[in-house]
This record gives structure tokens, C-alpha cells and sequence, in this order.
């Protein structure tokens, strides 16, 4: 199956969005890709929102994106998530005349990969196009979006059994602030789905643009 055109802009539909996402998914040889976009922590938190986000049904919790990509796609050594969540928090919309189902919303993308010759663990990769953090700073905590961060460290906490070796973080700011954050985040996901489901060392991701960073 051919991989569908990239959706862009802020008004592509999730149902664009899980369309293109399952076609990255069936690509021959790729990694594993979850199929929904994650726009909730966990289930609980779903359905307190689900009646204020009329495509909720579209969209998916961290949660299901972590037993998705471990029961698919056996032995594929990697795995790419999308999540797309309100800018805001989510307690605080209404209090500034916002609907949920209307809100700004920030997309970017984590990928668990394999190192070469290494048996345990991967690397957490996070793209995040309106990435906040400066070039020279190797303590990425300095100005990330709280959205982004909270994630990174839910996914390195220990008691999740999700070994992380080392932690990548996208340096390039040509695009921040630009809107244009999903269409890169998929984008990304693109290309590492046509790299093929390959181990990846250090030199890939600094020669990409990523880099390394401290929790």
C-alpha cells in the first residue's frame, strides 16, 4: 500500500489524520506506527472530555498507544507515536472562553528506537517543531512546552518498565511558531517509516539535527 499525501494545516480532520497514520503503518518493512493520534493520558481522562470533543472517537490515550505498538508489527525493532493535545490546559479552556473541541492544539512526535548492538533499552526521540529549547543549553527542562515535557518524563520514568537508554530532542527552529506542527510531526513519521525499521546510532540523529540531552 502506498503512503497517503501528508495532511497539513490546522484544519486537516483526525479522520485525514488516522487514515495517513494506518498508511504508514501497513508500509512494508517500516516501524511500528501507532494508528490514532494520542490527544489523552489514560482512559479516565477520555471520558471526563469525550462529550466536549465531538472526534474524540478518533483519537486515542498514551495508554492505548503503548499496548498498540507492542502487540502489532511483531518483531519490528521501533515504534512512532503522534500526539496532537490542546495547548492549553485543559481545566483552564473554558475559563478563557474556549471550547475544547476549538482549542489550539500541539502536535509532535516520539519514536522509541534501537541502538546498534545494544540488547537493552532504546532511544526516546522527541519532534517537537516548535522546540524551545536553545542550541547551546544541554539541559533540555530550560524552556520546552510543559505539554511535551511531561510526556518525555512519564516515558522515562522507571516504575513504567520502559527502559531508556538516551533521550533526543530536535534542535532546528526554522518552523517554530509557524503552525506548522503536525505537518512536520507526520512528515518526521514519514521518513522514519521509509528509513525502514532499522537500528540507529548517534551519528544518525546529530547529522539529523537532534540533540542529546539530560533528564
Amino acid at each position: 500500500m502506498d503512503i497517503l499525501p501528508t495532511p497539513t494545516g490546522p484544519s486537516s480532520t483526525p479522520q485525514q489524520i488516522k487514515a495517513f497514520l494506518q498508511s504508514l503503518q501497513q508500509y512494508p518493512n517500516g516501524p511500528n506506527v501507532c494508528t490514532s493520534p494520542v490527544s489523552f493520558t489514560d482512559t479516565k481522562q477520555k471520558s471526563k472530555w469525550i462529550k466536549q470533543f465531538p472526534d474524540a472517537g478518533f483519537r486515542e490515550t498514551f495508554t492505548y498507544s503503548q499496548a498498540f505498538t507492542e502487540a502489532t508489527k511483531e518483531n519490528t525493532r521501533n515504534k512512532v507515536v503522534l500526539f496532537q493535545r490542546p495547548v492549553h490546559n485543559w481545566v483552564g479552556l473554558p475559563k478563557i472562553g474556549i471550547t475544547w473541541a476549538h482549542a489550539e492544539r500541539h502536535a509532535f512526535a516520539l519514536a522509541w528506537i534501537k541502538r546498534p548492538n545494544v540488547e537493552f533499552g532504546k532511544d526516546l526521540v522527541v519532534f517537537d517543531v516548535d522546540c524551545l529549547l536553545p542550541a547551546e543549553a544541554g539541559n533540555w527542562v530550560i524552556g520546552s512546552i510543559p505539554l511535551v515535557r511531561g510526556f518525555v518524563l512519564y516515558c522515562c520514568d522507571p516504575k513504567h518498565k520502559k527502559l531508556i537508554n538516551n533521550v533526543w530532542y530536535w534542535q532546528n527552529t526554522g518552523h517554530r511558531g509557524m503552525g506548522e506542527c503536525l505537518e512536520h510531526s507526520l512528515e518526521w513519521m514519514k521518513k522514519l517509516t521509509l528509513m525502514g525499521d532499522q537500528a540507529l546510532s548517534d551519528m544518525d540523529w546529530e547529522s539529523q539535527g537532534f540533540k542529546k540531552i539530560g533528564l
